[in-house]
C-alpha cells in the first residue's frame, strides 16, 4: 500500500512539473545552493516548488502572499565550515578542513521585478547540522569551534 501511495504521488509531481511554467533563478543564500542556479515549476497560481545546485544543493517550496512577497520553506546546503586543525607531533603543521553545512530554512523573498527579475529575501535558519559538526572536532580536541544553528540569512537572485 505504501508503494502504491508512493507511486501515485511521485507520478503526480511528475505530471505538475512536466506541465507547469518554469522560471529559473541565479543567485547566492540558502534558496540558490549557497550560489547556485534553481528551477522553480508553478504548481497553482499562488505555488510553486523549487530545486537547485550549485555549491551545494536545495529543494523546497514557495507561497505567494501577494505579487511581490512570498514565503518559501526549503532543505538544503546552508553553507560551508572551515575548520583548522593543528597538528603538534613531528611537525608544526595545520591543515583546514571544509564541512558542508545543511538543514531547513523557512523565509520570506522580496520581488522587486514583475516575477522576473531581483528578488531579495531573509532566511532563517530552522535546523542545522552544525551542532554535529561542533560535537565532532570536540571529540578530535578542538577547543573551539566557532558557528550558529541558528540565524538569518540573506538570499539574493535573479528570476528569469
Amino acid at each position: 500500500m505504501k508503494k502504491l501511495i508512493l507511486s501515485i504521488l511521485a507520478l503526480g509531481v511528475i505530471l505538475t512539473v512536466t506541465h507547469a511554467e518554469t522560471k529559473y533563478e541565479v543567485g547566492a543564500g540558502v534558496n540558490s545552493a549557497v550560489l547556485g542556479v534553481t528551477a522553480n515549476w508553478e504548481v497553482s497560481k499562488k505555488t510553486e516548488v523549487f530545486a537547485g545546485i550549485g555549491l551545494g544543493a536545495v529543494v523546497g517550496g514557495r507561497y505567494n502572499i501577494d505579487d511581490k512577497v512570498r514565503m518559501n520553506i526549503s532543505y538544503g546546503t546552508q553553507g560551508y565550515g572551515f575548520i583548522e586543525k593543528q597538528y603538534t607531533s613531528f611537525s608544526n603543521e595545520s591543515t583546514i578542513d571544509i564541512e558542508h553545512l545543511h538543514g531547513a530554512n523557512i523565509g520570506l523573498d522580496y520581488d522587486f521585478g514583475d516575477k522576473d527579475g531581483w528578488q531579495a529575501g531573509l532566511a532563517y535558519m530552522l535546523t542545522s547540522n552544525i551542532d554535529d559538526v561542533k560535537e565532532k572536532y570536540k571529540k578530535m580536541g578542538a577547543e573551539e569551534v566557532i558557528g550558529s544553528s541558528k540565524g538569518v540569512r540573506l538570499t539574493l537572485a535573479y528570476r528569469y
